[in-house]
């Protein structure tokens, strides 16, 4: 088998029915839209847990939340459980992430070969309210994080902005690194931009 480039993205805090591909009357996803034409859409797919730090060990490891013990908010991937990274990484791959992570911390072996701007919980510690136990928490300060952020420009959204450029760029240096990558890069790009002949 010829080796293989993958870029996994993955769209944070977003329902799925919250893209134009899935009939949204209001989000404008033509991104995800266009990748959702050119791919291959499940609508009936579920994740390990409701919870994205856990989810977020589940997608790392391929294993259920009992396996990881990474039960909520606090409890976040550590490195110590062997994830799909690490696996490629032992056999000689780069794996590069970009963006947000929701892991315990950079210092940990999270799997990758290099983090750029990445996000970790709060300290490694994670939002403690968020603990899972009986009776669950009120969450009341949800509405006031909503309020702050509002429309627009924020932190957030430039915090994205950024994560997207460096992406790009590291893409694009590593493609001219080697010459068959920027052929299937640009090759890529034109047929994304609707300028490839094929």
């Amino acid at each position: 088998m010829e080796p293989t480039n993958l870029l996994f993205i993955l769209s944070d805090e977003h329902r799925r029915d919250f893209l134009g591909c899935a009939g949204d009357p209001v989000a404008k996803t033509p991104h995800l839209d266009a990748l959702a034409r050119r791919g291959t859409v499940f609508s009936n797919a579920y994740a390990n847990s409701p919870i994205c730090v856990p989810t977020r060990a589940c997608i790392a490891t391929g294993r259920y939340v009992h396996d990881n013990r990474c039960w909520d908010s606090v409890q976040a991937y550590h490195g110590q459980i062997r994830s799909w990274g690490h696996r490629l990484i032992e056999k000689g791959h780069q794996v590069v992430s970009a963006g947000k992570l929701h892991y315990r911390d950079t210092a940990d072996d999270n799997g990758f070969s290099r983090e750029i701007l990445p996000m970790h919980i709060l300290n490694g510690v994670g939002w403690a309210k968020g603990l899972i136990r009986d009776p669950l928490p009120e969450y009341e300060e949800a509405a006031g994080y909503a309020a702050e952020i509002g429309p627009g420009e924020s932190v957030y959204t430039r915090y994205d902005r950024n994560v997207c450029t460096s992406a790009c760029d590291w893409l694009k240096t590593e493609a001219y690194r080697d010459p068959a990558a920027l052929c299937r890069w640009s090759a890529a790009g034109s047929a994304a931009s609707g300028r490839g002949r094929g």
